[in-house]
């Protein structure tokens, strides 16, 4: 905390959680999971909560994650072809011109440093963008 306290909480967990009961079969999603999308707004609808339907991701080994694939089962983090295609685009979009404004070196930084999370090995390459960041300082 900016005062050098930490946090305390008072909470005497005097409620015991409420154990919903199940709006969706089982055998619908298999018994590796305890609820479901249909649970989830189920509640959300009764709290009166707004839930985008567009952003739900189905339950699996496989999910997108902040624009990467993440393989649970494997432990891998990867880069969606969509994704890769979109990067290589930006990249020779760039090589075609000689000059860049100061929001076009940003937003092609952002995106490789984003990729690099994946592809630490592309850190090498980013100090070029970096040094002409710099001189914008």
């Amino acid at each position: 905390m900016p005062d050098d306290k930490t946090t305390e909480f008072d909470e005497d967990a005097a409620f015991p959680i409420k154990i919903q009961p199940r709006k969706t079969p089982t055998r619908e999603i298999g018994p590796q999971y305890t609820y479901t999308d249909g649970d989830i707004d189920h509640i959300s609808t009764e709290l009166g909560i707004p839930w985008e339907r567009s952003k739900t991701i189905p339950f699996g080994p496989k999910v997108p994650y902040l624009g990467f694939e993440w393989d649970l089962e494997s432990r891998r983090v990867s880069i969606p072809d969509q994704k890769k295609t979109k990067y290589l685009m930006a990249i020779e979009e760039w090589q075609q011109k000689r000059q860049h404004p100061l929001i076009e070196i940003q937003k092609l930084f952002g995106k490789l440093l984003h990729v690099s999370l994946v592809v630490p090995a592309g850190w090498a390459y980013l100090t070029s963008l970096e040094r002409i960041l710099a001189f914008y300082i």
